[in-house]
């Protein structure tokens, strides 16, 4: 028996005066008052109401009387309840907040907790529970469920008698009868029974399989060809007898085949009348479709070809057309729909929920696709006003849902749910265990062909497509547990429709998740980013406070030496012992950066243990203090790697106007340092609770979800790192030392932001720094003259694509030897410019057929002169090439650098003594310092150039003889003093090739406190290009005197 026929049910039992009325008024046809304000709607309402007397009131109402009045004050009541509570419905409901954000909420926090405690039961820590229902109750215990006899019918009675306080008229409510009989028609009858119904897995499958009715052709033929491991018949159509084909049957009529209808196909045929409304449909007569099939036309067949062809063609096109109409026109619709709800990013709980109730936390691929998806895409669309766009569809979808004909249909669905073919559910039959099977497995696979499979999935079987249907549904089969959920529920949608009801609803909590792993920890775990936003405000304070200073003094520097008196920098003897350096293994330390170091750690610490949750240092909550401060470490070893890249850039803005390459470089080791031990303490000790509570299992300590595996990569990656960047491993290997420093980086982009947010402020770094750093840093040049020269160290002259108008001496660059610019980013390596020459297209002409020729232009070309020491088998490689006179590609890098002498900005040519001291190919960077005094003799205030190189063999010295000789000769105003030491041994013949040169060599090693007390000028500016232990003692003694100095140490 369907609602179709008990339209008139509501007149039979409500209103029975009105049958005496003649068929064809029009009082018979509809409600007699308005409920609501609408009619469709208000029919459903009648036919509830019409229930609810017939089944309950009359009996035992009949037995006394026939009398309609006690009918009649219910029906007041109910219809005033009912308009109480529809305009409430309509203006002070925020329905979009409601069913996008806090039911979604609801649902994941139910299907946590529910597998918590489905893997608690079976632990020792499962509370005593015997079985899932009673540690569920535990966890979300709610009083209607408390284990005391009717408390639940007790529950129900004590908050409809609430609602109706609220609801009802004074003179209502306090007549006991009244309020009473009323009171346990909805919560007795009405709630507990539907409660009790939507509760019963069968009936969540049963409202699963009428929703996706659509679906089950295509189920249907799936399970014909053995898709599915096994064939259920379908639990809609079970019980129902099969008609003999051959047999005649009776004509139906128009009322039995309504009444096979389902509710989804009378809610489609409900909207296509009202879309039907008001149109008339016009019939042609059988004369002209007889004279349409006369005057039929005969076509060609290259016609029927031609089109036949182009049809699909034309089809596409169309199809093209109606997709863009269609969408632009959805657009515009959804654009101009004005919000009305407060909120926003109301999508993200729905996939909060997706996220839980899929399990994809269990399938490393498409978690990874998924937090992609949230980490990256999702805020580029937000950004551009994606965002709120969404926001407006699933508003407008939650209004659509919530439109007249849809609360039609889901009013009927309540019906049926209660009065099954119009019999009250608890006198029908129940339904058998074959009957529930049959059931759930028909709802299962109607979920599993309408999910995009693909999608959610990671196979194309629909078995196993089924298993994971099932373990999605899993959390909602216990009937007991479901209570649960539609208890919260009732409780939610209360203090939403009924805000009086908070206070009587407070000793009601709404659940809270109870997953001990890592995300519940930081649930429970009050969330602060104190420490990574007071880190990152200080330190770029601090960086802003830098590069002022360096400015000021930079532009004070400039404005006096344009006055003819600049100002130097002079280390006073007094504090001269803060910058005395020495060597500590392989580390140079001073007592200046001690103190700054000691300094920067202090900081550390103190974010670490000095900004704490006011709630997690109690005894209890020892664990969580230790949480606290294990973040917090993560938090500053995320700001620290950004700042450790932030300092490795060598061709950004601070190092080309405000700090040089060395001030830089020297501290990125100390933050990477402190990085990776703030790193190894919170990865340790993430690890040492989540070994414990996997009891001893490694693998799955380092793989339990997504957090734990980028976690457990990002930390190896950053051993990686370390072992890659040891001095030893960038003197034997630079080539390794740059391809680990790669790979390391490149993962932290690619899983930092799998791991966590934080990592915004690595990506900030990278974006703001490193890759602005990479942008115009390469280009492809010419070579010019590749040869070998004596001691193993290959002359490289190179044609820059560039012009540098203002090089500064001392700079360097980097050089591939390939074409590729990507193998320029991990095989290029750092060499010192020698000396800068300009070269025109007359000079180009003298050179004939000569390898200068590369550089006939009309324009003027710099060249760049490389001296590099043949060590590895790279540079082996490039001198082979050398001898054989081969062809070689390259990049190179502008010019990097800023080899002053101190932070203002002080050159050589400011000062009236230099002193150069080298060992060996050291002198590289000298040479330019030489051609720059040759060039400004008459600009630059020098008067003395001192040159102290030490060399193992004669051979280095033939190597850079020429430029020597030219730098250091015909000066009409400096003084040139060379001293040239060969420490190795030396053969006869070698030395008695000192003759012919204009250098005295010196066959011991040099005393450098001899060599600098014959300096007496104050006024001193030195250069040193040696070994550390020689840069140290030659640092010391200059500091000891006063004299500005620049040390190179090539830490690249």
């Amino acid at each position: 028996m369907n609602n179709n026929n008990l339209r008139p049910l509501h007149l039979r039992i409500l209103f029975p005066e009105l049958l005496t009325l003649p068929k064809t008024d029009p009082r018979r046809l509809g409600p007699p008052i308005d409920i609501t304000s609408s009619k469709a709607v208000d029919l459903e309402l009648y036919t509830y109401f019409a229930f609810l007397i017939r089944d309950f009131i009359h009996p035992w109402y009949r037995l006394i009387t026939n009398d309609q009045d006690l009918t009649t004050e219910i029906m007041k009541i109910l219809i005033l309840i009912v308009q109480k509570l529809e305009k409430r419905f309509r203006y002070e409901v925020d329905w979009t907040e409601l069913i996008l954000i806090d039911i979604p909420k609801l649902l994941t926090i139910h299907y946590c907790d529910y597998r918590e405690a489905k893997i608690r039961i079976h632990m020792n820590h499962g509370s005593g529970a015997s079985s899932v229902a009673d540690l569920f109750h535990g966890m979300q215990p709610h009083y209607a469920l408390e284990p005391i006899e009717d408390r639940e019918l007790e529950y129900l009675r004590l908050t409809t008698e609430a609602v109706l306080k609220t609801l009802l008229d004074n003179a209502d409510y306090e007549s006991d009868c009244v309020r009473q009989l009323v009171r346990e028609i909805l919560s007795n009858l009405v709630l507990f029974n539907l409660v009790d119904s939507l509760a019963d897995p069968y009936t969540i499958h049963m409202i699963i399989c009428k929703l996706l009715v659509s679906y089950e052709p295509i189920l249907d033929e799936l399970e014909a060809s053995g898709k599915f491991a096994e064939t259920y018949f379908s639990a809609l159509t079970n019980g129902k007898t099969q008609r003999d084909p051959f047999q005649k049957q009776p004509k139906q009529t128009e009322v039995e085949k309504i009444e096979d209808e389902t509710l989804t196909k009378q809610m489609q045929r409900l909207q296509e009348k009202r879309r039907l409304q008001g149109q008339e449909i016009l019939v042609g007569t059988d004369e002209s479709k007889i004279e349409a099939v006369a005057n039929r036309r005969h076509f060609s067949f290259g016609y029927i070809v031609l089109q036949v062809i182009l049809t699909p063609i034309r089809s596409f096109w169309v199809y093209l057309a109606s997709i863009f109409t269609q969408s632009q026109e959805r657009y515009h619709r959804v654009n101009q729909h004005k919000k009305l709800t407060r909120r926003k990013r109301m999508i993200e709980p729905i996939m909060d929920f997706v996220y839980a109730a899929s399990l994809v936390q269990e399938r490393p691929l498409l978690q990874f696709a998924w937090q992609m998806l949230a980490m990256f895409f999702w805020p580029i669309i937000r950004v551009f006003g994606g965002g709120v766009l969404i926001d407006k569809f699933l508003e407008q979808t939650i209004l659509h849902l919530l439109s007249e004909d849809h609360v039609v249909f889901y009013l009927r669905l309540g019906s049926d749910l209660l009065w099954p073919n119009g019999e009250f559910m608890q006198r029908a039959d129940p339904t058998t265990p074959l009957q529930r099977e049959q059931m759930r497995v028909r709802a299962e696979r109607l979920l599993t062909i309408s999910i995009p499979r693909y999608i959610l999935f990671e196979t194309k079987d629909f078995n196993q497509l089924q298993s994971h249907i099932h373990d999605i549904l899993e959390p909602i089969q216990n009937k007991k547990i479901n209570k649960h959920l539609l208890y919260f529920l009732i409780d939610l949608i209360l203090t939403k429709v009924l805000p009086e009801l908070n206070s009587y609803l407070a000793f009601v909590a709404l659940p809270t998740s109870h997953v001990e792993d890592d995300s519940v920890i930081q649930e429970r775990y009050r969330r602060e980013y104190k420490a990574l936003l007071v880190y990152v405000i200080g330190l770029s304070a601090l960086f802003i406070t830098l590069l002022s200073h360096s400015w000021l003094k930079q532009l004070r520097y400039n404005k006096q030496k344009l006055l003819g008196n600049p100002i130097k920098k002079h280390n006073t003897k007094k504090w001269y012992w803060l910058n005395y350096e020495w060597q500590w293994f392989n580390l140079t330390l001073s007592l200046l950066l001690i103190l700054k170091l000691g300094a920067l750690i202090l900081i550390n610490i103190g974010l670490l243990f000095y900004i704490t949750n006011e709630d997690s240092t109690d005894l209890d909550g020892r664990n969580l203090y230790l949480q606290g401060i294990a973040n917090r470490a993560a938090q500053l070893s995320v700001v620290n790697t950004a700042v450790a890249v932030a300092l490795s850039a060598k061709h950004s803005l601070v190092q080309r106007y405000f700090y040089s390459v060395e001030n830089t470089l020297s501290w990125h080791p100390w933050f990477s340092r402190l990085a990776f031990i703030e790193a190894l303490y919170h990865g340790t000790y993430q690890f040492q609770y989540n070994y414990n509570r996997q009891e001893g299992d490694f693998y799955s300590t380092l793989t339990t979800n997504i957090r734990y595996t980028t976690g457990s990569i990002l930390l190896l990656v950053m051993v990686i790192l370390i072992i890659g960047s040891h001095p030893l491993v960038r003197r034997i290997s630079y080539r390794f030392f740059l391809f680990t420093h790669m790979f390391a980086f490149f993962t932290l982009i690619l899983l930092g932001c799998l791991h966590h947010w934080a990592f915004y402020v690595f990506y900030a770094s990278v974006f703001s720094f490193w890759i602005l750093d990479q942008i115009d840093r390469s280009f492809e040049a010419d070579l010019c003259i590749l040869q070998e020269m004596p001691g193993n160290i290959v002359k490289l002259q190179v044609a820059v694509p560039y012009t540098v108008p203002n090089s500064i001496p001392g700079q360097f660059a980097f050089l591939s030897f390939s074409s590729s610019l990507l193998r320029s980013w991990i095989g290029s390596h750092p060499f010192s410019i020698c000396r800068v020459d300009y070269v025109s297209k007359e000079d180009t002409e003298d050179q004939g057929e000569s390898n200068l020729s590369l550089l006939n232009n009309k324009i003027e070309k710099q060249i760049f002169t490389f001296y590099i020491k043949v060590f590895g088998k790279h540079t082996l490689s490039l001198q082979q090439k050398a001898v054989d006179q081969e062809k070689i590609k390259l990049r190179i890098s502008r010019p990097l650098g800023r080899p002053h002498l101190d932070l203002s900005g002080s050159e050589y040519g400011d000062f009236e003594t230099i002193v150069l001291i080298a060992d060996g190919v050291g002198i590289t960077p000298w040479i330019s310092v030489l051609q720059y005094t040759h060039e400004k003799e008459h600009i630059i205030k020098t008067q003395y150039v001192h040159l102290i190189w030490s060399i193992h063999t004669i051979d280095t010295y033939h190597a850079f003889e020429k430029d020597l000789i030219e730098f250091t000769s015909n000066l009409q105003q400096i003084k040139m003093d060379v001293h040239i030491f060969v420490t190795g041994n030396t053969s006869d013949p070698e030395e008695s090739r000192n003759g012919s040169t204009p250098f005295t060599l010196k066959y011991n090693r040099p005393n450098y406190p001899s060599l600098l007390n014959d300096i007496p000028n104050d006024d001193v500016a030195v250069g040193v290009c040696t070994h550390d232990i020689t840069s140290i003692q030659i640092h010391n003694l200059a500091l000891a005197r006063s004299w500005a100095i620049h040390t190179e140490r090539f830490q690249l």
